[in-house]
């Protein structure tokens, strides 16, 4: 593994993004079930920072970042805002998405610190699929706490969010 490095996105960064998005949908085996296509990453690219892991060339990790509001019409989002209180300081942190062969080896905790500092005395809330084990335990293992607990569409969901701000 060669030496990664983490850093915002740019357009120069979509397809890498896309290529690792689709390979990591629930469709494709993986446990990504919302698809954002590529005019949704260049729009969103000047909103709210998108960050990158880059392993020289390729695209290993992604993590995007949103406002409450822009996600305010998406059904599992409503959903989750039924269960918790938020205030002006929290935003939506994720999806988070790691290469498989990258797992396990910080670059999910780098992408996770490196939004903290990016965007200081904000709180990041997410939710994750109870069945999702791992992501679970990695989120748990960043210092996030789980707040709430919700379903959608059958399937439960936790949600987290940072400790502090």
């Amino acid at each position: 593994m060669g030496e990664v490095h983490v850093k915002v996105a740019d357009r120069n960064d979509v397809d890498g993004i896309l290529r690792l998005q689709a390979a990591n949908l629930h469709s494709a085996g993986g446990m990504l079930s919302a698809e954002f296509p590529r005019a949704w990453f260049e729009r969103w690219l000047d909103v709210m920072p998108v960050l990158v892991a880059r392993d020289g060339v390729s695209v290993v990790g992604y993590l995007i970042s949103s406002t409450v509001a822009a996600n305010s019409d998406v059904g599992i989002v409503q959903a989750m805002l039924r269960e918790v209180d938020l205030e002006e300081q929290h935003f939506i942190y994720g999806p988070i998405c790691v290469d498989e062969y990258y797992r396990r080896k910080g670059i999910a905790a780098a992408l996770y610190n490196k939004l903290r500092e990016i965007l200081p005395g904000t709180t990041p809330i997410t939710f994750i699929r109870r069945d999702n084990s791992k992501s679970l335990a990695a989120h748990l293992a960043l210092g996030m706490i789980e707040v709430a607990t919700f379903t959608h569409l059958g399937r439960a969901h936790a949600i987290l969010q940072a400790s502090e701000a």
